[in-house]
């Protein structure tokens, strides 16, 4: 295999961990709803590639791919759509794969126009939290403000995690770590409710760690100097039990609830 220009060697691009996530979480979903492993799914939805030869059961185990995040499920526009054939057997599925929060997570630099444009495709009992008149022809968004912090952090979803990581790529673009710590807040806030949803058991931890390493907290050695300080939730919060208190400790100390990495500082004016 030869090598590009740039060092770079030829061949498939690299899966970007967000695509990953959601294809984990996907699965995950869908075996939750119908009890199936991954063999029973692909002999569900892929019955001409499951086949007994001598006894032995051979399949291309796509989905045994998708429950560990190593192969993504296609999603455009076809009547062979897997996304869309699920959502047929198995209702309230494809949300968990095409939620926004995985179109936000994504690497690419966002604009602050496209920003506002995925705030305000949220449902109308958010934006009512976000914008003040939603009935006007260019509804004003509100002063991001702990009073919203609080109202978001009861609406316990995806939602409110993609609206926090909008927030923290806001505050990037304005440079502001007020706003930042402000989004930072709420994002600790949501944590431990969404530890408790059973489709994302499997995959928080991971979901939380890749978070925390795009977006962590920023600290001012001097006023000339920023410094991104990645901090990690201590554990694997391997036991559900554990999630509360867990949660409480990231709530009640953002920085001092974390383990710092060393190494993990990226200085910057």
């Amino acid at each position: 295999m030869s090598d590009t220009k740039d060092g770079r060697r030829r061949g498939r691009p690299t899966r970007c961990p967000v695509d990953s996530l959601r294809t984990r979480v996907w699965f995950h979903t869908v075996s939750l709803r119908t009890g199936m492993s991954a063999y029973a799914l692909e002999k569900c939805f892929h019955p001409l590639q499951v086949r007994c030869v001598d006894g032995k059961s051979v399949r291309p185990r796509l989905w045994d791919r998708y429950r560990d995040g190593v192969m993504i499920p296609k999603d455009k526009p076809s009547v062979d759509n897997l996304i869309d054939r699920v959502e047929e057997h198995v209702p309230f599925t494809a949300w968990w794969f095409r939620h926004v929060l995985w179109r936000v997570l994504q690497p690419k630099l966002l604009s602050q126009e496209e920003i506002d444009e995925m705030l305000f495709d949220f449902p109308d009992d958010i934006k009512a939290v976000l914008f003040d008149d939603l009935q006007a022809q260019f509804p004003k968004q509100k002063p991001f403000k702990q009073e919203i912090v609080a109202q978001l952090s009861n609406f316990r979803h995806l939602d409110s995690l993609a609206i926090a990581i909008l927030m923290v790529r806001r505050s990037e673009l304005i440079g502001s770590l007020e706003l930042r710590d402000l989004v930072l807040s709420l994002y600790y806030a949501i944590q431990p409710a969404l530890m408790q949803l059973n489709e994302l058991e499997l995959c928080f931890p991971d979901l939380f760690s890749y978070i925390d390493s795009q977006y962590p907290p920023w600290i001012y050695p001097s006023p000339s100097e920023r410094m991104r300080v990645v901090v990690f939730s201590e554990g694997k919060f391997g036991y559900k039990q554990s999630y509360a208190t867990t949660g409480k400790t990231l709530i009640k100390k953002p920085i001092d609830g974390f383990a710092l990495h060393s190494g993990d500082c990226d200085l910057g004016k």
